[in-house]
């Protein structure tokens, strides 16, 4: 008995782990789809396995078409903000040139980068 709740218990954390996975990588719904629908819906989806397997894929292709927005969203900010940080040195060289051409000590740092 005591080996069946040692099962039950690693059934248990073994799908936490899953689903914990599947939340991370946005594959939740497909994964809910897997198991609902040939459990709950066995009957419709027996007689209808051609738009049972289509739904299934098209989910898996929303979350690849949401990584893939995600990829060119954070590379879209990274080349922005290296952008920023190149437009910032260029201004600052230039405060450097300024400063030794008058003979200052001091250069101004205000306005460079952004908060």
């Amino acid at each position: 008995m005591f080996i069946v709740y040692i099962c039950v218990f690693a059934l248990v954390c073994i799908c936490s782990l899953v689903f914990r996975i599947a939340s991370v990588l946005r594959l939740g719904v497909p994964l809910l789809y897997a198991l609902i629908a040939p459990t709950l819906f066995h009957g419709w989806f027996a007689s209808h396995p051609a738009l049972a397997n289509g739904i299934g894929w098209a989910l898996l292709a929303l979350c690849g078409l949401s990584w893939v927005l995600s990829l060119i969203s954070r590379l879209r900010e990274l080349a922005l903000s290296r952008r920023d940080d190149r437009a910032a040195l260029a201004m600052f060289e230039r405060r450097v040139r300024l400063a030794k051409q008058r003979g200052e000590a001091v250069i101004s740092t205000e306005g460079l980068y952004r908060d």
